[in-house]
């Protein structure tokens, strides 16, 4: 069976007196069936201040939430932080076949309506992966999930749910749920594999605006051909 790679992020931005190589990524994850990357980390593309430096070091090109369309660390110019957030991993088990991390961060404490953001990641096997979200605070939140995707072919299948092709015939299906329904989408990221390249990669983005608190289940099935 191929085996499957699944590296969490739950560690700070970056050292205080030098974080200009950081990006607010805290609790972004990449996901790899085999030799095949199905979940990815968009890389850094150039340093120079710009859209782009500021793109990929944002929290939104990155595989974990955004809250109210904001960045978890406050950016102060291409290579200084205003506000760092803090994350920390709180579990990381292996028990019964099955493995489970977890972690949290303070980015959002920030805003108006405080919240703190929760993940906890359990994967079954070679297989299956169950995401939650949990986000603590109060008021109503607009809480984007992001899964950056290696260039495939996406397809929908509802406004929760969708399948992604990658080359080989390898599919992550993706679905989502929470107690408010919200929208997956299909949205256009960018995938920067050496510096000062980069190419257009698809973006699976589940958008809902919600009372806190309150949390978010995503479940990821990997399937192969068996020809």
């Amino acid at each position: 069976p191929h085996q499957l790679y699944l590296l969490f992020d739950a560690g700070s931005l970056g050292p205080l007196h030098c974080p200009g190589h950081g990006h607010a990524d805290a609790l972004s994850f990449e996901l790899w069936s085999g030799e095949q990357a199905l979940i990815i980390d968009p890389g850094t593309y150039q340093y120079p201040a710009g859209q782009w430096r500021d793109y990929f070091r944002s929290t939104a090109a990155h595989s974990t939430a955004t809250v109210d369309g904001q960045n978890q660390s406050v950016f102060a110019g291409p290579f200084r932080v205003a506000d760092m957030a803090r994350a920390q991993l709180t579990a990381a088990t292996l028990a019964e076949g099955a493995l489970e991390v977890a972690g949290e961060h303070d980015g959002y404490m920030r805003l108006a309506d405080p919240v703190v953001h929760q993940r906890r990641l359990r994967v079954h096997g070679a297989e299956y992966i169950t995401i939650t979200d949990s986000f603590i605070g109060e008021g109503e939140h607009d809480v984007v999930l992001h899964f950056h995707l290696t260039p495939c072919t996406v397809e929908q299948r509802d406004v929760s749910s969708a399948q992604a092709i990658f080359p080989g015939d390898v599919r992550l299906d993706v679905n989502v749920s929470s107690s408010v329904k919200g929208t997956l989408l299909t949205e256009e990221g960018w995938l920067s594999r050496s510096w000062y390249e980069k190419e257009p990669t698809p973006v699976l983005a589940y958008r809902v605006r919600v009372k806190l608190p309150t949390k978010i289940t995503t479940h990821l099935v990997i399937k192969r051909n068996k020809t």
